[in-house]
């Protein structure tokens, strides 16, 4: 996912400070796409210092990735709403994506149909 967002988003690769994550070393195939994606703003590791590159991506991973991309870019209105939330049974307050999936919703990324 850092390697599709990191390319469509078009930035430079950005190892500054790298490595960050313990399970991520220079000879995976996807380090320099994981420390850019750090380096932007996109993601961040466990409170482990671990990064979990081989897991599967959750919904809620993966709407955070893509919203923190759009607010990284400096895309023109993009910035984290909740208004009206919220707006998925699935996703309550307490969860730490729900900032991320309000905002996806209110940017037409995604439906609660």
């Amino acid at each position: 996912m850092c390697k599709i967002i990191v390319n469509a988003e078009g930035w430079p690769i950005d190892l500054t400070g790298a490595p960050h994550f313990s399970d991520v070393d220079s000879a995976n195939p996807f380090y320099t796409y994981i420390e850019t994606g750090y380096n932007s703003g996109m993601i961040s590791c466990y409170s482990d210092g671990t990064f979990h590159p081989y897991d599967n991506t959750t919904r809620g991973q993966f709407t955070k990735m893509l919203i923190q991309a759009r607010i990284s870019s400096g895309a023109t209105g993009w910035f984290l709403n909740i208004y009206g939330g919220p707006h998925f049974t699935d996703v309550g307050t307490a969860d730490p994506f729900y900032l991320y999936v309000e905002t996806a919703y209110h940017h037409g990324l995604i439906s609660n149909t």
